[in-house]
């Protein structure tokens, strides 16, 4: 048993629940009568047990129809009849998301592919320039672009790349 005031009360209930239904045995019986003569608290759980019941015992009772038992029954077959198809639709859900998972994977990867593609590569555009680059130390000595284009216009550069318009 543990010692929480909760589990206290909770226990105390149960013992005065069964001490107003008349379920307990005379020996308990005494020893709940004996803690209500010393105890205040005790006996204001009791009186508000009491009132409890007596505000149940006020309200109306239902009548059911002899056919309740039967339509309950009833609805308990028919949800019973139905599971496989809600296990069908809870798979046909999974598979539902599992698609859209794997249709967003597809998706990312065509998108990765075509910026790929059309995006120019950082080491093309080196490659592509690496004449230059090589060449830089001499054409800073040019002092100015319309210099080399001047000499280029004269054909005074060899090779492949002076045809290139750079």
């Amino acid at each position: 048993m543990s010692n929480s005031p909760s589990a206290e009360r909770t226990e105390l209930i149960e013992q005065l629940s069964a001490y107003i239904d008349g379920e307990l045995d005379a020996e308990a019986r005494q020893q709940i009568e004996q803690r209500l003569l010393a105890d205040e608290r005790t006996r204001d759980v009791l009186r508000q047990l009491e009132q409890a019941n007596a505000l149940l015992d006020e309200l109306p009772r239902s009548d059911v129809e002899p056919s309740f038992t039967e339509t309950t029954v009833s609805m308990i077959a028919l949800a019973e009849a139905q599971e496989p198809s809600r296990r069908l639709w809870q798979h046909s859900r999974w598979l539902v998301w599992t698609l859209r998972g794997g249709g967003l994977l597809i998706a990312l990867a065509c998108g990765f592919g075509v910026v790929a593609a059309v995006r120019p590569a950082p080491n093309e555009i080196l490659l592509r320039d690496l004449p230059v680059i090589e060449n830089l130390e001499p054409y800073r000595h040019a002092g100015s672009i319309e210099f080399l284009r001047r000499l280029k216009a004269r054909k005074l550069f060899a090779g492949p790349e002076s045809g290139d318009g750079r």
